[in-house]
């Protein structure tokens, strides 16, 4: 009898206690890894009934079958419930999924002549970008793809890869895999790309420009840290005209936006100088003339606006028995006019994602510089006397220098506008898919403060006036004027403050299904003595359309 018959026999007898049992042996399948075989009980049944069969078919084919005795021994072990795995048939395409099934039979999740595999610890110079010698960096991995026709996956074993993914059209990444398991996918396993900072300061975990074709990238957590830079912004995944793209199963977290810089204050303005006293009146007798001396000089000003020079006194002449003499009366000279304080910036209000793909806050605007003061005038000279006959005369006393005008302050600038924490930012993408995702942003950064504007310098005092008495009198001058104050700087305003959003959307709306979205608190806007920045927004999703 043949080997194979007496166990089915058995089971087709009445009263058998085995339910079901299936034998294929050696059955070779195109496409698989090789022959299986496959004995599956799913009830054991009662050893008695079998040795009772046993016995039965030994006396019913002791002539015929010498090979009955290896055969029932076998059969022992098929009671027992001995299972052994199916043979692999082939399914259709095999791109990697959540069971990790591999419907081709190539021995992985996915499709392995489609593919390079990358491993933390794998090698750039040594390495193929095969199972057995994958490589170490996303880079080397792209640039490996691109060099090879046939090749339009990229498989990510568990660990951090670092550096921004910048994707490529038609170039799909799936994580999850054990690279020292075979290459298998097991749940738990975490690929993670971290993110680095680029020239602007930003910190960016992934980048899609420009995909049309279908790019998948399913089962990576993708990490931006939190910026160094004043005023960066965290971006977990930023996809700009890519209606290819398919986030699925991502788990997306970004960093807080960093505080935008803070404005510069303003430089205080020179002061003026002090004008030169007035000068005094010469007394004397006979006949003569007296010309009253120059007044004091004007003050400087390091801007410029010098203080006028104080004004002579009366002359004197006593000639041929005329008196002649100076009715002057003395005054002070007038102050000069201060400058104008400059004005104030405009606090910062909320921004957008630029051209160069970047969220530009809106920063506090700087204010203006005051103006100068301008120099104070010269104190007006004092009165002359004389008498006739040639007998005593006396010039006037000369004004003092006006002070110099002091110089204006320089405006304070605004202050910078604080980052953004984006999770994930979809720019003019129409077709894009997020699904069964997690998205989490953190606080945005807050607004930089804004500059304060400088102290306008004091303009200088003007200079004193000058007494004289004589025998026929008291002169006296006046005061040069004081030279005007400059203008203060105005204030800068302070910057806005950055936005939290889990999900970012400009233009029409992706498809997105079964995703998580958390977000932070929208960074504080910047003070400012003038006009402080706006708070920055928050919220699960901002749809601009």
């Amino acid at each position: 009898m043949s080997p194979f018959a007496r166990p089915l026999r058995r089971m087709l007898r009445p009263g058998a206690r085995v339910l079901v049992a299936v034998a294929v042996v050696s059955t070779v399948v195109a496409g698989c890894e090789g022959p299986k075989n496959l004995i599956r009980s799913f009830d054991k049944a009662g050893d008695d009934t079998d040795a009772a069969d046993d016995s039965s078919d030994s006396g019913a084919d002791s002539g015929s079958d010498s090979s009955d005795s290896g055969t029932d021994s076998a059969d022992s072990g098929v009671d027992s419930g001995t299972e052994t795995d199916a043979p692999c048939v082939p399914t259709g395409v095999d791109l990697p999924d959540p069971d990790g099934v591999d419907a081709d039979c190539d021995g992985i999740d996915g499709e392995a002549a489609r593919a390079v595999f990358v491993a933390p610890t794998g090698n750039d110079d040594s390495g193929d970008g095969s199972l057995g010698t994958p490589l170490k960096s996303l880079e080397a991995a792209l640039a490996k793809v691109a060099q090879t026709p046939g090749k339009d996956h990229v498989y990510l074993s568990e660990g951090t890869f670092t550096g921004t993914l910048d994707l490529v059209d038609g170039v799909s990444v799936f994580g999850g895999y054990s690279s020292t398991g075979g290459w298998a996918r097991v749940p738990g396993l975490v690929t993670e790309i971290r993110g680095t900072p680029d020239a602007s300061g930003d910190v960016v975990a992934l980048r899609a420009v420009d995909l049309t074709s279908r790019t998948v990238v399913a089962d990576v957590t993708l990490t931006s840290p939190a910026p160094t830079q004043p005023g960066a912004s965290s971006v977990g995944a930023l996809v700009v005209r890519s209606p290819g793209l398919e986030l699925v199963g991502v788990t997306v977290s970004a960093g807080r936006g960093e505080r935008g810089a803070d404005g510069v204050d303003g430089a205080d303005g020179d002061p003026g100088d002090e004008g030169d006293p007035g000068v005094g009146g010469t007394c004397s007798t006979g006949c003569r003339s007296l010309s009253a001396p120059m007044g004091g000089a004007g003050g400087a000003s390091p801007c410029g606006h010098t203080g006028l020079q104080g004004l002579q006194g009366g002359g004197a002449t006593n000639q041929s028995g005329q008196c002649g003499s100076g009715t002057l009366v003395p005054r002070d000279g007038n102050p000069g006019d201060p400058g104008d304080d400059g004005d104030d910036g405009q606090g910062g209000a909320d921004g957008a994602f630029d051209t160069d793909l970047r969220w530009h806050g809106g920063p506090g605007t700087d204010g203006t510089d005051g103006t100068d003061g301008t120099g104070g005038k010269g104190g007006l000279g004092g009165p002359s006397y004389c008498t006739t006959n040639c007998g005593a005369l006396q010039s006037g006393s000369s004004g003092g220098g006006g002070g110099g005008g002091a110089c204006a302050a320089t405006l304070g600038t605004g202050g910078g506008a604080g980052g953004g924490s984006f999770a994930v930012v979809i720019l003019d993408s129409p077709g894009a898919v997020v699904r069964d995702s997690t998205l989490a942003a953190s606080d945005g950064g807050a607004g930089g403060r804004g500059g304060r504007g400088g102290r306008g310098g004091t303009g200088g005092a003007g200079g004193s006036g000058k007494t004289i008495t004589c025998a026929l009198g008291t002169s006296s001058s006046g005061r040069g004027g004081k030279g005007g104050d400059g203008g203060d700087g105005g204030e800068g305003g302070g910057g806005a403050g950055g936005p939290s959003f889990a999900l970012w959307i400009e233009g029409s709306l992706p498809t997105l299904a079964g995703n998580t979205l958390t977000h932070g608190s929208g960074g504080a806007g910047g003070t400012s003595a003038g006009a402080g920045g706006s708070p920055g927004a928050s919220g699960e999703t901002r749809v601009i359309p």
